[in-house]
């Protein structure tokens, strides 16, 4: 019953708009925030990453029609996060408005991501839901399942001239 109650998690997860707040040193911005599924285009791999942006935006941020300025996006492959924790424990000098029981954290090699939740459960259910996408995503790329491509990469991708890459190929 876990399994499967982890399997309909990730997938809400993979395709939902979540709307959170992000903290920074700048103080805290609300965002919405999703996951982009990745893309082979020829010889080139883009990874599913976790993107998120501000909610409101100024005008200086937006493009001359009124579309969103990709300035303004942020995002982390998914295989770069090393960890992703609920975060009991929060710096108050770096973060003095977060709550410690709705945020969560997001670690990689070289960056430490905040972001709060609306709710203690909505972040349970981020924490739960982003572990299992990336150990998922990670496992099927070690054991070469190509059905990686189907669950984390958009299937137009598969549409552009190219060869998947070394670690994708079966090996007979």
């Amino acid at each position: 019953m876990y399994g499967y109650s982890l399997a309909i998690n990730q997938q809400g997860i993979l395709h939902r708009r979540m709307m959170l707040v992000w903290h920074q040193p700048e103080g805290p911005v609300a965002v919405y925030a999703w996951i982009e599924l990745g893309s082979q285009l020829r010889s080139a791999l883009i990874q599913p990453k976790l993107m998120w942006k501000p909610v409101h935006e100024t005008e200086d941020e937006r493009g001359a029609l009124g579309i969103t300025n990709h300035i303004n996006l942020h995002s982390v492959d998914l295989l770069d996060i090393s960890r992703i924790l609920g975060a009991n424990k929060i710096d108050r000098k770096l973060h003095p408005l977060a709550k410690p029981t709705c945020s969560l954290s997001i670690e990689t090699f070289d960056h430490n991501l905040l972001f709060e939740a609306s709710c203690q459960k909505e972040r349970d259910t981020l924490v739960k839901g982003l572990k299992g996408l990336v150990a998922r995503l990670a496992s099927k790329i070690i054991v070469g399942d190509e059905r990686v491509f189907d669950e984390y990469f958009t299937p137009f991708g598969s549409v552009v001239p190219g060869e998947a890459p070394e670690w994708a190929r079966s090996y007979d």
